[in-house]
């Protein structure tokens, strides 16, 4: 968790969001304080760009992700790869945790 949180907030400073996400005993939030759940939707939705920004600055081990399947057609991406990943997964932050660098 740590290492997510320490990406969010490099993330957050890049893109001049002004949030400082952190772990406390009510789950992961930001300086909003939106706790666990919606937190949790916000870092794994494709309109926050957190997936988009964490692919484009290579923090995914992509051998890491559940592919079972070979082609893929021109709009096919990484960001889109693990974005659909992350949906069907049961805990999608622990899911994503796991394939971070």
């Amino acid at each position: 968790m740590d290492k997510l949180i320490e990406l969010l907030n490099e993330y957050d400073k890049e893109e001049w969001l002004w949030n400082k996400w952190e772990e406390d005993e009510q789950g992961l939030n930001n300086m909003w304080k939106i706790y666990d759940y919606h937190s949790k939707l916000k870092i794994i939705s494709k309109e926050y760009w957190f997936i988009k920004w964490l692919v484009e600055n290579d923090k995914i081990d992509f051998t890491k992700l559940k592919v079972n399947y070979i082609y893929h057609d021109d709009e096919w991406s990484w960001e889109k790869e693990l974005l659909m990943q992350l949906a069907i997964q049961d805990n999608p932050i622990e899911y994503l945790i796991s394939v971070l660098r």
